[in-house]
């Protein structure tokens, strides 16, 4: 795990420390998330809601408030949003329809 942690200090030009080696630092994010540290819980990516699909944000949220602003820019965005509590941590799953294309001709 030490050599994984310092191979990727060296890419990221600079060391981590290996409480916070993983394999989302390898990867651009949202600025939405640069702020929080996502945990290798069991969370699982999709949910079924009411037979729609919701994809989880990638952050686990320490309180309700913090969640439900997420879930309000969501919304404002024209998403629709559900919340789920495991473990006294709050997700966030959001989905949106793609809108359909204009016929060509």
């Amino acid at each position: 795990m030490q050599a994984q942690a310092k191979a990727c200090g060296d890419i990221l030009q600079g060391p981590l420390k290996i409480s916070e080696f993983s394999p989302f630092h390898l990867f651009p994010v949202s600025p939405r998330f640069l702020d929080r540290r996502v945990e290798f819980m069991d969370i699982p990516l999709a949910r079924k809601v009411n037979g729609k699909k919701f994809m989880w944000d990638g952050v686990v949220y320490d309180s309700d408030a913090q969640a439900t602003k997420v879930m309000e820019d969501y919304a404002k965005d024209g998403f629709e949003v559900q919340k789920f509590v495991e473990d006294g941590r709050f997700l966030v799953y959001s989905r949106r329809l793609a809108e359909a294309a204009a016929p060509s001709g």
